[in-house]
């Protein structure tokens, strides 16, 4: 009686799971394609978010990681995203900050060569700036959480050939200015934090104004060299394992009105995947174009309600 009882269940499990997988394929399959990188949208971030999710720190993860943010930053220019901010909660980005700054001026094309990319690290500050001499202000006090990284704007001249040769056509590619932010997991809950023994230091120095409230914890937390407030945040995994969303540690006061973009493929749909693959089993997943039109396809059609 109870095998009887257990084959009729695994066939329950059997079909269930032929039926999940046909009504998923064939959701795919009429769900409509994104629009162009260039179409007009109703609505495009201005201050975008990227949190990629790694599980090791290896060599090909750290290519995988500086490919990924190359076409993130050029599909960026592109649509008019004037900050990008990356984040990992490994701190790896940070690691390869030098590396990704050189990637990205080389990629950049600017007709100034004499122009490089500024890359502002976050400092420590020395012992006197602990002092007791003077009061503390925000802004002297609380220390960089985050990397930024300039990158001016360039122009690409388009080359059109006639014939056998080839001559410089009068169409430009205007590469607009986009500023990098480099975050980890210390621009989080360390950060609120340090905010917290800022405002401390300041109501024990007798600092007039140490009132809390929203504007001065916003003027702690989202100063220069610190992560602010992205409008739209893709969450993108290098594996291709699906996973619950999950925010591992980014800063969490700066993403109260944010919008979050996360779209796993199913379990079924992985190991199908998986079975067809005919790259290397364990191979990151670099963004592609098509998942980051997608995206902004999700953030043009949100309807935000703030509320008061």
């Amino acid at each position: 009686m109870l095998l009887w009882q257990y084959g009729a269940l695994r066939l329950v499990h059997l079909v269930y799971t032929f039926v999940s997988l046909i009504a998923e394929l064939w959701s795919k399959l009429r769900a409509p394609p994104p629009l162009p990188l260039r179409a007009t949208r109703r609505r495009l971030p201005q201050h975008l978010g990227i949190l990629f999710v790694h599980a090791s720190n290896s060599q090909l993860a750290r290519e995988c990681l500086q490919e990924c943010i190359q076409r993130a930053v050029g599909w960026s220019r592109a649509v008019g995203v004037e900050k990008l901010t990356l984040y990992d909660d490994a701190g790896l980005l940070e690691e390869c900050a030098d590396d990704i700054s050189e990637r990205l001026y080389a990629s950049c094309g600017s007709p100034d060569e004499s122009v490089e990319s500024e890359v502002e690290y976050p400092l420590t500050p020395p012992l006197s700036d602990c002092s007791d001499s003077r009061p503390l202000s925000p802004e002297a006090s609380m220390p960089p959480s985050a990397t930024t990284i300039q990158l001016p704007p360039s122009i690409r001249k388009r080359n059109s050939r006639f014939g056998l040769k080839t001559r410089r056509s009068r169409e430009q590619i205007s590469q607009r200015p986009v500023t990098l932010c480099i975050a980890s997991r210390r621009s989080g809950k360390p950060a609120i934090a340090a905010a917290a023994t800022t405002l401390a230091q300041k109501r024990a120095f007798g600092a007039p104004d140490t009132t809390l409230s929203v504007q001065t914890l916003d003027g702690l937390l989202e100063g220069p060299n610190s992560v602010s407030a992205p409008d739209f945040m893709i969450v993108h995994h290098l594996n291709s394992t699906p996973q619950p969303l999950e925010l591992y540690g980014f800063p969490p006061w700066q993403i109260r009105l944010t919008e979050i973009h996360y779209k796993p493929r199913s379990g079924l749909i992985a190991r199908l995947g998986g079975l067809l693959r005919t790259r290397p089993k364990n191979a990151p997943n670099v963004l592609s174009e098509e998942d980051f039109r997608a995206a902004l396809d999700d953030f043009a059609g949100a309807e935000m309600r703030f509320g008061r």
